[in-house]
């Protein structure tokens, strides 16, 4: 009877064992996030930042500042359109993370002027919702996705932090949830 009540233990433990294990497996999209994390983004190509009325190189740009969030917006996506509006939203949250960090929105399209009027009216952007770190490259010619083609899409449309050395360190905004949040203020107190 002992033998029994003892084999049984060792069944229960197992299958509790292979159940952590079977949880712990990685989803499609965490295999995806794994392997580009760490990958080189090519930033070729891209050469003028601009910062308000002001326009500088991008090499200029990237001395200032120790990493780089991407956010990705298409003219044609309409959706795009509100990420200005959710990150101009989120300010308030972003300056609680390290200064060494810019937010630059890399624009496809082939209108950037009558793009960002088109936001600034409908979204009643003003001077002070774009002083703020935020800087806007336009992606002429769309050198940017084509120059990155190893590295999906939907990564790119999530944003992307980049390190000094233009490499993924984090995918995803900073306000997604907490614990991204939490990501990306270790990551940038390295």
């Amino acid at each position: 009877m002992a033998y029994k009540k003892q084999r049984l233990l060792k069944l229960f433990f197992i299958f509790i064992l292979i159940g952590v294990i079977g949880a712990c497996k990685e989803n499609p999209t965490q295999k995806i996030i794994r392997k580009n994390v760490g990958k080189k983004v090519s930033m070729e190509g891209l050469d003028s930042v601009r910062f308000l009325n002001s326009i500088l190189s991008y090499n200029e740009f990237r001395k200032k500042y120790q990493y780089v969030c991407i956010i990705y917006i298409d003219q044609d996506c309409s959706v795009c359109k509100t990420k200005v509006l959710e990150w101009k939203m989120k300010r308030d949250l972003l300056k609680k993370l390290p200064d060494n960090i810019a937010y630059l929105f890399l624009y496809r399209g082939d209108r950037p002027e009558r793009y960002f009027s088109e936001l600034s009216e409908a979204y009643e952007l003003t001077k002070d919702d774009l002083d703020f770190h935020f800087f806007f490259i336009q992606d002429v010619g769309f050198k940017f996705v084509s120059r990155n083609q190893e590295i999906p899409q939907m990564i790119i449309d999530a944003s992307i932090l980049i390190d000094k050395n233009d490499r993924i360190a984090v995918i995803g905004s900073p306000f997604f949830n907490a614990s991204m949040m939490k990501l990306y203020e270790k990551v940038l107190s390295n």
